[in-house]
Formats: C-alpha cells, structure tokens, sequence
C-alpha cells in the first residue's frame, strides 16, 4: 500500500442500539458496537413515536418541563391495533440537550441552528468521529472537507403542529392562512432547518470546516456516493482530510405512509425486535428509522506522519443504474460489484466479507443475493456476510454507512457480528449467503465489500481492505 491510499482514522455513530466513538463504547450511552456484536435488535413498539418525535423537538429547559407535566394529555399512547407498523427504530440518547452537553460551551452558541432531527443526529456522529481522529489539530480549517449524504432535513413537530392548527378555515387547509402562520410562529431561521445540506451546513458551522462542503441526496446510495466523492478530493490532493457523514430520520407520518403505500414497509404482528429479519422466509417489509454515521478519511502519509489511528483502506468503487424504479435489478448489481472489483484491482477470491443493502422486502433481498452471485459465481459461497438492517433498521438516505461500519469492524478487529433474526431453518434458500448467525465470527478479513442499492435502481458497491 502507497502513502497516497486513502484510510479511515476515525469513526461515530448514533444508532437505534447505541452510540459508538471509534469502535469503542460512549460513557453514558448504550454500546452500539456491544450490542452489534451480541446480535441485537434496536427496534421498538411505534406506540409512542409521536412523543418521541415531539420530545426530540424541544430546544428549551422549560418547555421540556411543561411537555413532561402535559405529555399524557398531549400524546396520548396510541393502542397497538390502531398503529398500522409494528416497530421503529429510535436513536436513544440524541437530543438537542444531549447535543449540548456532547459540545461544550464554546459551541453551544451555533447549536440553535440544529433544531432539525437529521442535523442533530448528524452533528453528534460527526463530534465522535472528529473526537476518535483528533481532527482538531493539525489541519487548516480550509484543508478539511465535509461530504453529506442527506435528504430533506426536518421542521422540528412542534412547529409543524402549530402551523397545521392556525392554517385551517373551514375545515380546510387555507394556503394564506399558511403562510401567515409560518411567518408568525416560525423561527426565521426555519429553512435552515429543512434545507437538504442542513446537517453538512451545521456541521461546517460547528467544527470550522472551510474546505469543500457537499450533500448528495441519491436515496438509499447515498452514503456510499459521498464516501465516493471525498475518496476522489483526497486522491486529487484538493483537500487533506474529509468529514463524510450521513443522517436521517425517516418517522414523520407522510414518510412511514408512503412506505405503507410502497408496500415496501413491515406489517406483521410480532415482537418490535424480530420485526425486520433481511433474507429471512419471514421477511416482509423494511423497518424504518434513523441514524447517523460519520468516518474520517485522509491520505495515508499524513495518517502516518501524524501517528493517527488507521481502521481500513478505502480502495475502490462501482455503481450502476438497473431498469425500473423500485425493484433491484439482478443486472446492475452484477454490474455494480464487477466495477468495485476490478478499480480496487482484487480478486473475487480475495473478499473475505460481504455486507449487502438488503432490506428485508420480499423481492429486493433475493434480488440482490442473484446479482452478487451473477457477478462472482462459485466465489460468492466465500466470504462471510452480514446484514446490518436486523438491528438498526433502514436509515435510507445514509444507509451504506450501516452496512460500513460492520465491515470495517472487521478489518479492524477481526470479527464479524452475527446477523439478526436469521438461522439456517429461517434462512430463505433464494438468499443464500455464507451468512453470520447465533453468535459473532473471528476471521482474518483482507478485503471487505459494501452494496447500497437506492430507489430509482441507482446502485453503489465500496471495496475496503485491511491495512
């Protein structure tokens, strides 16, 4: 490996099983990593996603006093027969008061500006990582880029309730009664929080990131594309360290109707945590969540010369666009693994792990299991594979860096988690992979492949290896 390979030197998340600061548990907050390798389910009942959202809302001490006197009254629990889901994916421990504490006084003062669900899950992934690279020193503020993958960022529920109940007349929805209560009641900083580029724009504000500053919103790939990207500033020399990150919170009620009408989202009636269940003969629909993952990457030279931390190599990349809109097409995931392949310039003997997009939809997961063994044939029976969706549901927008960070755990450490409500007996023959299960695998993994797969057939694969 030349001192010009591009590495990861620090990592976090905020996930439905916990936080994570490099690959190490946070004080305080539920392990993510821990729980991962326990084989673990993040998912919970839907019941009280409404307080949950309302909660996370909250920007001031007072009026979280006056929610916690009133909550009953204001949010009461939904019956478990009247919720048309049966599990969410919740990050414990990420609101805006946690946000605080995590950044200290000298930061505290921007903070306003990250009311908006995804930017505050994104800023504290993004506070980890830089924290476990020690990206504070050392670099000019110009010398640091910030790649996001995001979508539409979130008007916190309080404000939306509030406009909701002043815009209407009649009965019906007014548009200028609307307008005038956005007006009256917003923020004027409102379109700060529902921008697209809201969680990298904070993040930049935060930390002082003066260098090239960009958010790809390509669905469920994204997270890859912007991983992709830094990889070719760095590799260019335009930048000399790049933040790429990603954040969603896919629970508002039009998001999880919409994946009802996809019948793209789980219904069954079971427990919260056996809910989502990737390449399994009782899968029946995608659990949905939030989360946000950060790493940190910079050319290998400089890793070295500053004697930091070096989880794995960041070595190539594939994509390509399948026919159709929804359903995975086979063809272009073949496409998609063959290119990753050949420019990270391996073998497909040499893949010691996979770590696929799978969903749990009936139809996408077999789909994708036919177009890695199209691309690699008998070489696809190999490697070990993990699907990281069982245990903290699907994230969307910044889903790839689910399915990263398993993989670079086990570049780094050697071991490979046990997939999540998956066994031989339950294991659909379609999807058949030489899959994880009961409890985590110790192996010596050399090189590790990444699919994420969007809406819109828009596919991406990563190859990483060990260093």
């Amino acid at each position: 490996m030349n001192d010009d390979a591009i590495v990861i030197t620090g990592f976090g998340a905020v996930t439905p099983l916990g936080h994570s600061q490099g690959f190490e548990p946070v004080p305080g907050k539920p392990d993510y990593i821990g729980r991962m390798l326990k084989g673990e389910s993040g998912m919970v009942s839907p019941v009280g996603l409404p307080r949950f959202l309302a909660e996370m809302s909250l920007t001031s001490k007072t009026e979280l006093a006056q929610f916690l006197t009133d909550v009953d009254q204001l949010y009461p629990l939904a019956s478990p027969d009247d919720v048309p889901i049966n599990a969410v994916g919740l990050v414990p421990g990420c609101s805006y008061f946690d946000l605080q504490e995590r950044l200290g006084r000298q930061r505290r003062k921007k903070l306003k500006f990250a009311s908006g669900r995804p930017a505050q899950l994104g800023v504290m992934a993004t506070a980890y990582a830089v924290d476990d690279a020690g990206l504070t020193s050392g670099f000019q503020p110009q010398d640091v880029g910030v790649f996001f993958a995001a979508d539409r960022g979130a008007l916190p529920m309080k404000d939306w309730e509030t406009v909701g109940r002043r815009s209407i007349i009649g009965g019906r929805p007014d548009y200028w009664m609307t307008v005038k209560a956005c007006k009256q009641e917003l923020d004027p900083m409102w379109p700060f929080y529902v921008m697209t580029n809201s969680a990298a724009a904070n993040v930049a504000l935060l930390f002082d990131f003066l260098g090239p500053n960009n958010t790809t919103s390509s669905a469920c790939a994204a997270g890859l594309f912007v991983l992709w990207e830094a990889y070719r500033n760095l590799k260019e020399g335009r930048i000399k360290a790049a933040v790429v990150g990603g954040a969603d919170s896919k629970l508002s009620a039009w998001d999880i109707a919409g994946f009802l009408g996809l019948t793209a989202a789980s219904t069954r009636r079971c427990a919260p945590e056996e809910a989502c269940a990737p390449c399994s003969k009782h899968r029946d629909g995608m659990v949905t969540g939030e989360g946000a993952a950060c790493f940190i990457l910079e050319r290998l030279a400089d890793a070295k010369a500053r004697n930091a931390k070096i989880y794995a190599e960041v070595s190539g990349f594939g994509a390509a666009c399948g026919a159709g809109i929804v359903e995975t097409d086979p063809d272009a995931v073949a496409r998609t693994v063959r290119e990753a392949c050949r420019d990270a310039r391996i073998n497909y003997d040499q893949i010691g792990m996979f770590s696929p997009h799978a969903t749990s939809t009936p139809s996408g997961d077999w789909r994708e299991v036919s177009g890695i063994r199209q691309a690699l044939g008998a070489d696809a029976d190999k490697p070990w594979a993990y699907n990281s969706k069982g245990g903290v549901g699907h994230w969307i927008v910044p889903a790839g860096f689910a399915s990263v960070a398993p993989a670079v755990l086990a570049l780094y450490r050697g071991v490979i988690p046990p997939n999540v409500n998956l066994t031989p007996d339950t294991l659909d023959p379609a999807c058949n992979l030489r899959y994880t299960m009961g409890s985590a695998v110790e192996a010596d993994v050399q090189a590790a492949l990444v699919l994420a797969l969007g809406f819109g057939n828009t596919d991406v694969a990563c190859v990483l290896k060990k260093v």
